[in-house]
């Protein structure tokens, strides 16, 4: 779904229900799947969800994120968090370290005042899963 997610973020400043929820989905499925094979409620994934929700409402509800990109980053937090739990703190590190770079960098030559935020969720997701192995 990355490169379908990212050239609708950039063409459109949009990122589709109809690619967010399935992705969120299988998310989802995975961590119940993990609480069932361990006969528990895996409490660290399930706490890096909820605080990637609220972080990411927050920024949202001060106008400085779109709706969809919360929706995207818990999708990617889920995934992440099945992974390895810090791997969720290392993806939004480098996604707002590489944003705020361009975003400077897009500032400075077009005095453009926003970028699609997406893109760069979804790079600090694949930087976070690869160094995370």
């Amino acid at each position: 779904a990355t490169p379908v997610l990212w050239r609708v973020d950039v063409a459109e400043r949009r990122l589709p229900n109809s690619l967010l929820l399935p992705v969120g989905s299988l998310a989802f499925g995975g961590l119940v799947a993990l609480g069932l094979a361990h006969g528990a409620v895996p409490i660290a994934p399930v706490m890096s969800l909820v605080g990637t929700f609220l972080f990411f409402l927050i920024l949202n509800l001060g106008g400085g994120m779109g709706m969809g990109d919360v929706k995207l980053a818990v999708v990617l937090a889920g995934v992440l968090a099945l992974v390895r739990d810090d791997a969720v703190v290392a993806a939004a590190v480098v996604a707002f370290l590489s944003g705020g770079v361009a975003a400077l960098v897009v500032h400075v030559r077009a005095r453009q005042r926003s970028i699609p935020f997406g893109p760069f969720l979804l790079v600090g997701f694949w930087v976070a899963l690869v160094l995370s192995r």
